[in-house]
């Protein structure tokens, strides 16, 4: 039953890793490090984001860096009209953050305390997959906030377009991660 468990939780996690490594690892590694001559809090106070960045958004000028900061605006906006979505998503978010390292602590201490192999494992993948699955489903939000977050920067007018395309590209990458 523990294999059987394993094989099914495999699948989503594989198709949500193999989304992320091309649509949003590869294009932020192309686009990502493109220098944008506009500070992260620079470019946050032409969005009129007024919520607080950590040093790294702050001084960076990159354009995965702008990208995000796009996205915590864009957040910030849609937090006003669809709240309850936005803080799903959020929260869905740190739940892909913090599962993986705790559930296979969890399963490594199970194994060690002589439970089946195949069961703790199965179980760990499962809670993975569940993860994965509502990341894919809360994606529509991640999605529309990307929508607002390139419309907020094209009226916000970085200096130069290629610039712009990059960052632009970089919004969209975050929405799979």
């Amino acid at each position: 039953m523990g294999k059987i468990l394993i094989l099914v939780s495999l699948l989503p996690i594989a198709i949500y890793w193999l989304a992320r490594r091309f649509l949003g690892d590869g294009v932020l590694a192309k686009h990502g490090a493109v220098d944008c001559r506009i500070s992260g809090a620079d470019f946050a106070a032409k969005l009129s984001y007024a919520g607080k960045l950590r040093q790294r958004l702050q001084e960076g000028r990159q354009a995965s860096v702008l990208a995000e900061i796009a996205l915590l605006a864009a957040y910030e906006k849609l937090r006003a009209e669809q709240a309850q979505l936005v803080k799903w998503r959020i929260t869905v978010d740190l739940w892909g953050r913090l599962v993986l390292p705790f559930s296979l602590l969890i399963a490594t201490f199970g194994i060690m305390a002589g439970r089946p192999a195949s069961w703790c494992i199965g179980l760990a993948m499962a809670v993975n997959a569940m993860v994965a699955v509502l990341k894919w489903t809360t994606r529509g939000v991640a999605h529309f906030a990307a929508e607002k977050a390139i419309s907020m920067m094209s009226q916000a007018r970085i200096p130069r377009q290629e610039d712009e395309a990059a960052v632009e590209a970089c919004i969209r990458a975050w929405t799979w991660r």
